[in-house]
């Protein structure tokens, strides 16, 4: 097996050779294409499906030599089975992330019933009695009100089977993790410092070339998989074991005799799986807890002594089916589900947002959820209304992180956004690399349309930092629209780089006429505008 296209030459006559195709040998394994001839060398090229196009576009000829194309069959990692199995012991089940979970459960064979929690609530409920034991596979869970639909329904039908959700969009806390996802070679070399033997003996799973001692469980992994907040190879290995049992026992201990804490969702979402069964659900007047709340009654109560209180919660999350299905206590002054909804998902005039304040987020946050829209708006007008304040890592945008952190989760949607609310208010007001730190975390972990927002957002700050070359870089990168706010910023940066010739390429007749603009500037305005229009 080879790594390195160049070790062609070393080969025997005639060898048998299985070489790996890196981006980089693409123009030479074109140019000494001959050596297969010359040699008479019988070779395997694996081409991994990101390098399909540039192999046949790169090696042309070579590519035109090639005498089979053989397509790998669908598979399923053995890390995502062996997780699949463990989590299938878990209430209430499983988060599966990655390809192949209708082919991982007929690998396991086990049959599944395919449920959308955006269909009829009372249809879900009914098809879930029909087979309390029977195994589930939810598609579109694509926000918290989804979630808590599938939490509500499987409570109320007193189901017991297995529930994987497929590919959820969100954290989901107290879902046991499964990852069938496997890097790319490059990753894999970074972590394995050039080990490609480790690399395929791990199956090219990320967490395993990252922490590659899963035998050992450290301080630092011990809440992540008592809480079931780290996919792979500890989590698998340990979430049965004594030591994350008796660490789960202590835990349930402390949240019982301290109800009055603020304990947050993924803690909650534990003890709701290993004490959902219990008479009474001890943490009634947590914020967090009501959702939790409505789950234990929905368990435990029989249907026609549900208390109105169940709709308030489903008002939290705009569910008006729910709440008409549940119904609302009788209103005080103007709380009212419609009250509720519009406030947290409706729009509001101008004049309201001018009078948002940091503190009135940390309010609406504490007493309706972090999980609105409403909380992502809120938060960067009350950021615009305070132009004066050093936001710092000591300042109260952070308390609006931290808050929304605990209660959601750091890898939910709305906790990035907020965290990248406060980073822009840094560079605003002249913490411009503190923000970059920032930014540099949450363009690592965000993914698809929102690791474009920030990778553009990171750019204006690089402008920012007087880094020029990187922010050119980055829409190099990431093209974007000629008329575009972002166009501007990397012509911006290419000038302020020195980078005139290529310049004038992009712009081609237009180089002389397109205007000169200060990049810094660019970059507050843009940054402002982006506070503006979430």
């Amino acid at each position: 097996m080879l790594l390195d296209a160049q070790e062609l030459t070393t080969l025997e006559p005639g060898a048998l050779a299985l070489l790996i195709v890196r981006a980089e040998d693409l123009d030479w394994l074109n140019l000494n294409r001959p050596i297969f001839a010359q040699q008479k060398l019988r070779v395997v090229l694996w081409v991994e499906e990101a390098l399909g196009i540039p192999f046949k576009f790169q090696s042309p000829d070579l590519h035109d030599w090639v005498s089979h194309f053989v397509p790998c069959p669908d598979g399923v990692p053995d890390f995502a089975l062996e997780g699949l199995r463990v989590g299938s012991t878990w209430w209430p089940g499983v988060a599966w992330t990655g390809p192949g979970l209708d082919l991982a459960l007929t690998t396991l064979e086990t049959q599944a019933q395919v449920l959308d929690p955006a269909q009829n609530y009372d249809s879900l409920v009914q098809h879930l009695k029909q087979d309390v034991q029977g195994t589930i596979r939810w598609i579109n869970i694509d926000s918290v009100r989804a979630l808590w639909r599938v939490r509500w329904a499987v409570a109320e039908a007193r189901h017991r089977g297995l529930g994987v959700l497929d590919n959820a969009t969100l954290y989901t806390p107290g879902w046991f993790p499964v990852t069938a996802q496997q890097g790319p070679l490059h990753t894999a070399l970074v972590l394995t410092r050039g080990d490609i033997d480790r690399a395929i003996d791990a199956e090219f799973e990320r967490a395993a070339l990252a922490s590659p001692d899963s035998t050992v469980l450290s301080h630092q992994h011990l809440p992540r998989v008592g809480l079931l907040r780290e996919p792979g190879p500890h989590t698998r290995k340990f979430h049965h074991s004594p030591i994350i049992w008796n660490w789960r026992k202590s835990l349930m201990r402390r949240m019982t005799k301290e109800r009055g804490t603020l304990w947050s969702w993924p803690e909650l979402a534990l003890f709701a799986s290993l004490a959902r069964d219990r008479v009474i659900w001890p943490f009634k007047n947590l914020q967090t807890a009501i959702y939790f709340n409505n789950e234990h009654g929905l368990r435990t109560i029989a249907p026609d002594n549900y208390p109105d209180v169940l709709g308030v919660a489903a008002a939290y999350l705009g569910d008006t089916e729910l709440v008409d299905r549940w119904g609302f206590p009788d209103a005080q002054g103007d709380l009212t589900p419609e009250s509720i909804i519009s406030h947290l998902f409706g729009s509001q005039d101008e004049d309201y947002w001018q009078g948002v304040t940091i503190e009135h987020v940390i309010e609406t946050g504490s007493n309706f959820g972090w999980h609105t829209p409403y909380i992502i708006r809120a938060a960067s007008r009350a950021v615009l209304n305070a132009p004066d304040v050093a936001w710092d890592n000591n300042s109260p945008a952070w308390k609006i992180v931290s808050r929304a952190e605990l209660d959601l989760g750091r890898d939910h949607s709305n906790v990035v956004q907020l965290h990248s609310i406060a980073a822009s208010a840094m560079a605003l007001t002249h913490s411009s690399f503190e923000a970059r730190t920032h930014y540099l975390y949450l363009t690592s972990t965000a993914l698809g349309e929102t690791h474009n927002h920030l990778q553009h957002e990171l750019a204006a700050i690089d402008l920012l930092c007087s880094l020029f070359g990187s922010a050119a870089e980055i829409f190099q990168r990431s093209p974007v629209e000629r008329e575009s706010p972002e166009f501007h910023l990397y012509i911006a940066a290419l000038r302020a780089a020195g980078e005139h010739a290529k310049v004038k390429e992009v712009l081609g007749d237009d180089a002389e006429d397109f205007p000169i603009e200060d990049p810094q500037d660019l970059a507050r305005e843009y940054l402002i505008e982006r506070l503006r229009a979430r």
